[in-house]
């Protein structure tokens, strides 16, 4: 589990930059392979662009539907190698003055073989945008339908905020998921009669600090786990990273054994913008749960093999010297 919150968190940013979407969605290359041949017949008409072509075969209307399968290397923030394997959009929430796109990127760790699934980040969605979006629950089935052919490797689900919803979501639709959901500041998403929480294969983080005075101590939460339908929860249980403002240490803790007095900030407040900010978690997330420099040594072994290119500078150029 270490292993993979730490490879998780130092991949996550690039579907949570902005300088990456626009990549992620219009740049990253297709092939042609049928992937609703992939989906049990059972679902196939029930899924979007899907037709039963025989009694147990399942087509694409159009016979071809694009599969992402990108040949694209890329360099973590610790310098770690990955293979970025498919990348998909999923559906589009339209907001008053714009939109948001919804999509996955899935890539794989050189150094350990693992599968992540991490998914974008974007809004608090309602229960109406997540159970009742047919798109996007379309793209999902064929999503896991994808995921079958990985059986021999470890699946991580992963996101933060939007994308960490994302992430529970697929592993409930998957029912008996044996891989391993990590994700932040998921705000509410689970409804009356969805059984999903104290799952041995979840780790969900929500970031917070502890400020100390004389009458109280206090912890400041993201205060986004609270956000959603009235009528929705939030997974449970969570682990609550935080910085002591004391001496600056980082620490964990399950959210049900703080003794302090818990804040939650208004949402509109800096403060509850500072604590839901990627940035802040990664920085929480690499101290507790760091790549080593073995690893990092074992991966730069590795990635000479592959590829004569120079050590990049940022994940854009890592991403465009290595487009094949």
């Amino acid at each position: 589990m270490e292993q993979a919150i730490a490879e998780w968190a130092d991949i996550q940013n690039i579907v949570v930059d902005k300088q990456f979407n626009k990549f992620a969605l219009e740049t990253l290359g297709a092939n042609e392979e049928d992937i609703c041949e992939l989906l049990d017949p059972a679902k196939c008409e029930k899924t979007m662009h899907c037709i039963l072509y025989k009694p147990d075969k399942c087509v694409s209307e159009k016979r071809k539907y694009l599969l992402h399968e990108p040949n694209i290397y890329l360099t973590s923030k610790s310098g770690l190698l990955f293979i970025v394997l498919d990348s998909m959009y999923l559906s589009k929430i339209q907001l008053t003055t714009n939109k948001i796109d919804i999509y996955y990127c899935m890539v794989k760790s050189i150094q350990s073989d693992n599968i992540y699934v991490l998914f974008s980040s974007g809004i608090v969605l309602t229960y109406d945008e997540l159970y009742n979006n047919k798109e996007l629950n379309d793209g999902l089935n064929l999503l896991i339908a994808k995921l079958t052919s990985h059986k021999n490797k470890k699946i991580i689900l992963g996101g933060h905020s939007m994308g960490c919803v994302l992430a529970l979501y697929t592993g409930y639709k998957m029912q008996s998921f044996s891989g391993i959901i990590v994700g932040t500041a998921g705000a509410k998403w689970i409804a009356n009669g969805v059984n999903f929480t104290n799952q041995p294969n979840i780790k969900i983080f929500i970031s917070g600090e502890l400020r100390h005075n004389k009458k109280k101590d206090s912890m400041f939460l993201d205060c986004f786990i609270n956000e959603g339908d009235a009528d929705l929860q939030s997974y449970n249980p969570v682990n609550v990273i935080y910085l002591d403002t004391e001496d600056g240490t980082p620490h964990e803790i399950p959210y049900d054994m703080i003794n302090y007095n818990v804040v939650f900030p208004e949402k509109t407040t800096t403060q509850c913008k500072k604590f839901h900010q990627w940035n802040y978690y990664f920085n929480i997330l690499r101290k507790l749960y760091p790549v080593t420099p073995a690893r990092i040594s074992r991966i730069r072994k590795t990635k000479k093999s592959i590829t004569q290119y120079n050590k990049r500078k940022s994940l854009m150029q890592s991403f465009t010297r290595y487009k094949k």
